[in-house]
């Protein structure tokens, strides 16, 4: 006599439509719940390494640290890097192309004129910023100990995220919005200053500090008329040599090559 198949349960072949309907709702919540679970993970996982990256340098920091720090055995790492140099590549993904990206999406806006670019570019470079700075103090300090690739992609994101700036900088001096400075070296004073947020704010909402730095920054470049009423002679010299500069500045950038 055959064996009774009643007893192994019922054929997933033949199992009823509306069982199957309801596992697969569940089994698609699991799904994300498993997904979740993994991006957390990585995202503690990314700033414990970065924290420790930072302050026993990346060379003195093992995986057994990071595995510490985050209360997980080792092996239990390799389910999301396979070594420390991995590790270091994707944070720096992680930070310097995503904030090339906000460069270039936003010097390349039409909609906002230069000085609209400026001040939104400083202020939304400074809440990034603020939100990774143990990420960004991590690669101002470990660019010498990185594979030659990743500190060549490291130069070229910066040399991006600069040329945007200057970009930027360079449009208002065309239209005559900006006073006519050397685009260059202003364009590294404001990086420099979105910079060095990563080492002095630790904590709280950066958004009033980050309104008040891209004000301050686009505030020192606006081409402002000058009241002469109450003014000596040397001082009334210096305007007219900024205002003629100003106008050389408007009348050539046809000439001017853009950057």
């Amino acid at each position: 006599m055959p064996a009774d198949d009643s007893s192994l349960g019922p054929d997933p072949a033949v199992e009823p439509r509306d069982s199957r309907r309801q596992r697969g709702p569940r089994s698609a919540t699991a799904e994300r719940s498993a997904l979740l679970r993994r991006d957390l993970m990585e995202g503690e996982l990314y700033e414990k390494a970065a924290q420790l990256f930072s302050e026993k340098g990346f060379a003195g920091t093992t995986l057994q640290d990071i595995a510490t720090a985050m209360g997980v055995s080792r092996p239990s790492l390799y389910h999301y890097i396979k070594s420390k140099d991995e590790l270091l590549e994707r944070l720096a993904e992680d930070v310097t192309a995503a904030a090339s990206a906000i460069v270039a999406e936003i010097a390349n806006d039409a909609t906002l004129d230069a000085a609209r670019k400026l001040h939104v570019v400083i202020r939304r470079m400074i809440e990034f910023i603020a939100a990774k700075p143990s990420r960004f103090r991590l690669l101002n300090q470990s660019e010498s100990a990185m594979p030659e690739h990743l500190a060549a992609t490291q130069r070229r994101l910066g040399r991006q995220i600069l040329k945007g700036v200057i970009a930027i900088i360079d449009e208002g001096q065309r239209s005559g919005v900006f006073r006519p400075v050397d685009p260059r070296v202003a364009a590294l004073g404001i990086i420099g200053t979105w910079n060095w947020v990563a080492w002095w704010h630790t904590r709280g909402d950066i958004g009033e500090a980050a309104e008040q730095l891209a004000a301050t920054a686009v505030l020192g470049l606006l081409a402002e008329p000058t009241d002469s009423s109450d003014v000596g002679p040397a001082a009334l010299f210096a305007l007219v040599h900024e205002n003629l500069a100003r106008l050389e500045a408007v009348v050539g950038a046809e000439r001017r090559p853009r950057v």
